[in-house]
């Protein structure tokens, strides 16, 4: 067993899982005044206010600690990446560790985080730091940002748009929700896919590529997927009827698609998906673009540390 010590600095999303980020502020500084760990806490009051933070402390900190859900961490991830990148390539000093307290959490399953507070602040505080790997979007020629678990393009990204606007239910019922919703609503796109030296035209569905395996609370659309390997994941899924989306959606759930037909799986180092209709986009959860017409997306393998639990 390793021992995580150094400096820490959480950030803590304190409107997380309808506040619960709010209520596990005192317990955070209790553990780390009880261990004697050095560290500073942000309470978050906007979108991106951590970035520059985390940006910051990433050469000097042993943890900066993402509290809260899977916008939190790709908020983190995307400041300890502009580290890398200021850096000329090479992982900060700082380790992700994760505080799952937000209603997805899809990313803290990656890295074995239990989903109660203490046990998780246990299992940063003694876990081992490993890398692992980060993917890089960029929409319509520019870069757009990092994701550490998923980008979704098509259906997926549409379905999480209409999640957004949901307030009254929690975790995958939430996503539940806004599948049936966007049933009504999503036009499917016609795309031309580069991917492994293959070209695809076809009229699709969604396509969804994982660094990590599980998506949307509890979907594993990518779900070989794994976060250190060096690879991208890639499932495409060819425009079918609505009733057939639905009969399909168990499958989906549990990761058992593969094979299925009108269903590509890939592994790749990169992929390039393009349109002349308008394709709306995610990135862990954050809205990316609802009206982009060209993405690339590549791999950066071993590019930051992450803390796992035992």
């Amino acid at each position: 067993m390793s021992r995580t010590t150094g400096k820490w600095f959480c950030v803590i999303n304190p409107a997380a899982n309808r506040g619960n980020g709010t209520r596990c502020v005192p317990e955070v500084r209790r553990f780390l005044s009880e261990r004697n760990i050095p560290h500073e806490i942000l309470v978050t009051t906007q979108s991106s206010e951590a970035m520059p933070y985390v940006v910051e402390r990433a050469a000097d900190h042993d943890v900066i600690i993402a509290a809260g859900g899977d916008g939190t961490v790709h908020e983190v991830v995307n400041g300890l990446m502009q580290a890398y990148a200021q850096s000329g390539g090479q992982p900060p000093k700082a380790a992700l560790g994760v505080l799952p307290i937000g209603s997805g959490n899809d990313f803290a399953k990656m890295l074995h985080m239990p989903k109660e507070l203490r046990p998780a602040l246990e299992a940063i505080a003694t876990g081992s730091r490993r890398l692992i790997d980060i993917g890089r979007i960029s929409v319509d020629g520019d870069h757009a940002r990092y994701f550490d678990n998923n980008v979704g393009i098509g259906f997926d990204a549409y379905v999480n748009y209409e999640s957004i606007q949901i307030k009254s239910l929690r975790g995958v019922l939430i996503y539940l929700a806004a599948v049936f919703k966007s049933l009504f609503k999503y036009q499917h796109p016609m795309a031309e896919i580069r991917i492994n030296g293959e070209t695809i035209n076809n009229k699709i569905l969604m396509m969804t590529t994982g660094n990590g395996s599980c998506s949307g609370g509890g979907f594993y659309i990518t779900p070989h997927a794994k976060i250190d390997d060096g690879w991208l994941d890639v499932c495409i899924v060819d425009s079918r009827s609505k009733l057939k989306m639905l009969l399909d959606l168990p499958t989906v759930m549990q990761g058992k698609h593969d094979g299925a037909p009108g269903v590509r799986m890939y592994r790749t180092k990169n992929v390039r998906i393009a349109s002349s209709e308008l394709l709306p986009i995610h990135a862990d959860g954050e809205v990316v673009s609802m009206d982009a017409h060209t993405v690339e997306l590549e791999v950066m393998p071993t590019a930051i540390h992450a803390i796992f639990a035992h």
